[in-house]
């Protein structure tokens, strides 16, 4: 049984969702819990308040919703969450002929018409009864009165009331009914008499025997009586049904991404697994500084984003999960935020490397996946669409020691530069890298034997960019993207930094800087868990063939560097744009048998070339 439910949408600032009427047996207090109940829990931005406004007119529940969201599609929503709808259950077991059954609605009915025939069965054989008896006495009266001389002469003649019912008995042929009906009229009853009277009654007994004797013989005629009676019942009793009975199979078609208000929020992600989403006042009124964080984590990401959109994350063992904003937790910029199992699943040791903001999944757009052991593939953003909210889903096959380390997003003519944690760079077109499905492993991505990848930067036709690199010994590296020489996969490697035996560097940070940027900072964590902040634009830029060396410039510490802020995060939206390649690809794509089985890897015979 559903509540009465119909929108208000005049007022300018609000729409209404209003109730009248609620379901039979429902509590009204309850009822308004309800409703609060599953907008806090399903995070509907779009419902204000609920409100209860019973008053002297009726009753009267008013839920405002925000101007812009589908009020259809909400109260769709709340219906199939049972907000407005409840089920009247009753349990079928009775007894039937003396033992207890449960029955189904029909055989209910047929027990109802089994009680009813006996009713009217037993009701008819009773008036029957009476009917023949009456008859019986009336048949009597109408022959005492065809002699009532001889009747009134016998009784006044008997010596007392048995010796007249006596004698009617064995001289006038009475029967004792008769004879003790007789004698008990008086005397001026018995002489008054009107033989037509009786006659009348006598044709109203017959009549009523034979229709009792009919009804009794006929079941059609038993049936006929019920549906009567059922229908004398409805004309007295029935009126207008004031509750609405619907079908229990009513499908409630629900967008709900629909029921989301797109409000401008602040998300930010770290490398342990701690999420959140700020609301923009929170944001402003910290002046721009960076929010809170557990001592020793890391961020992977902070950045403006819409409530409507997807946060996918990407973990170290080859995981991908999907959040939908909205149902982030909401906190405030300075507070740590939640862990991701609270919403989510994440191993543990298990980190979170990048991220990526997504409003559509749009095709053409694909994400590159690279591993720190340098296994690197292509896999389509639409593969990424899933409805398992919050669940780890393999995004690439990783084994042994590897481990994923970055991703980013490919516009289809994307160049992609992938820098090894030694200095060693491979700068070439993203058709070099093939599509494979979400768990299979990659190809290889550089051509060098001792892989250790640092990251992985897209870079558009014609882009021009500083790169930033910052090693485990406090170096820093500026360099132009000018210099890159863009090669095939594995072509010639180029060194982007040089190193000193006596003095090793092993990158940690690559990242790319705008090259009229002033104030560029990024923070680093020293191994003593101890951040501070670079200004990295203050770093002049070098040439690729200049030697790397550590320096106390920008940090007197004696701790090396473990780990670096990462907060850019790309986003995939209806204005993100779609390249054709203008590079042919050196292989061609893999077949659909090829990718139907995820267990195995695909190599080229150039992924055991070594240029050294």
């Amino acid at each position: 049984m559903y509540a009465k439910v119909s929108t208000n949408t005049s007022d300018k600032s609000l729409n209404q969702i209003i109730i009248e009427e609620i379901p039979y047996g429902k509590d009204k207090s309850e009822f308004v819990n309800n409703i609060d109940r599953v907008r806090f829990a399903s995070k509907l931005d779009a419902i204000l308040e609920v409100r209860d406004e019973t008053g002297m007119e009726g009753l009267r529940i008013a839920i405002d919703v925000k101007k812009d969201a589908d009020l259809d599609n909400l109260v769709n929503f709340l219906y199939s969450k049972n907000c407005f709808s409840t089920t009247v259950k009753f349990n079928m077991l009775v007894i039937d002929h003396f033992r207890p059954k449960v029955c189904s609605l029909l055989e209910v009915v047929d027990c109802y018409i089994e009680h009813q025939i006996d009713v009217i069965t037993r009701r008819s054989q009773f008036d029957l009864d009476k009917s023949n008896k009456r008859l019986h006495i009336v048949n009597g009266l109408v022959k005492a009165v065809s002699i009532l001389d001889q009747v009134v002469a016998l009784i006044r003649s008997s010596k007392d009331k048995q010796d007249a019912k006596n004698r009617l008995v064995s001289e006038l042929s009475f029967s004792e009914e008769q004879a003790e009906a007789i004698l008990m009229l008086q005397l001026y009853r018995l002489t008054n008499l009107d033989i037509s009277v009786l006659m009348n009654e006598k044709a109203t007994l017959e009549n009523t025997i034979k229709d009792l004797e009919e009804l009794l013989a006929s079941p059609t005629k038993m049936n006929n009586l019920i549906k009567s009676d059922l229908n004398d019942i409805k004309k007295k009793y029935g009126d207008e049904r004031r509750t609405a009975i619907e079908d229990s199979e009513t499908d409630f078609k629900v967008d709900k991404l629909a029921l989301i208000s797109k409000d401008e929020v602040m998300v930010s992600v770290t490398r342990d697994g701690y999420i959140k989403r700020t609301q923009m006042r929170s944001y402003n009124s910290s002046n721009g500084s960076l929010p809170g964080i557990k001592t020793g984590d890391a961020f992977r990401a902070i950045t403006k984003a819409y409530t409507t959109d997807f946060l996918i994350t990407f973990t170290s063992f080859g995981n991908y999960l999907v959040f939908p904003v909205y149902q982030l937790n909401d906190n405030k910029w300075k507070d740590e935020g939640g862990h991701i199992n609270e919403i989510g699943q994440l191993n543990a040791n298990e980190k979170i490397v990048q991220t990526i903001l997504v409003s559509k999944f749009k095709e053409g757009i694909r994400i590159g996946l690279i591993t720190k052991k340098g296994q690197i593939k292509r896999v389509p953003l639409k593969d990424f669409e899933t409805q398992k909210y919050s669940k780890p889903i393999k995004c690439i096959k990783v084994g042994g020691d590897d481990e994923l380390v970055d991703a980013i997003v490919l516009h289809g003519n994307t160049n992609i530069l992938v820098v090894n944690a030694d200095g060693y760079s491979s700068f070439y077109n993203e058709s070099e890298v093939n599509e494979f499905g979400l768990k299979a492993g990659g190809i290889k991505a550089i051509s060098t034997k001792n892989n250790n990848v640092v990251g992985v930067l897209p870079f558009e036709d014609d882009e021009r960019c500083n790169i930033v690199l910052i090693s485990e010994g406090k170096a820093i590296r500026n360099v132009d993207s000018s210099h890159l020489i863009k090669t095939g996969r594995l072509g010639a490697k180029q060194q982007i930094f040089k190193t000193f035996k006596s003095d090793p560097q092993t990158a940690i940070y690559v990242g790319k800087m705008d090259k009229k940027a002033e104030n560029y900072k990024i923070s680093v964590i020293l191994e003593n868990l101890s951040v501070v902040e670079l200004n990295v634009s203050e770093v002049k830029p070098q040439p690729f063939e200049s030697y790397l060396k550590s320096t106390n410039e920008f940090v007197d510490s004696p701790f090396k560097f473990i780990d670096s802020y990462k907060t850019h995060v790309d986003r995939v939206d209806e204005n993100t744009k779609v390249e054709v390649s203008k590079v042919a690809s050196s292989k061609p794509a893999p077949s659909i048998e090829e990718e139907k089985d995820d267990d195995f890897e695909q190599l080229s015979l150039f992924d055991f070339v070594d240029d050294d």
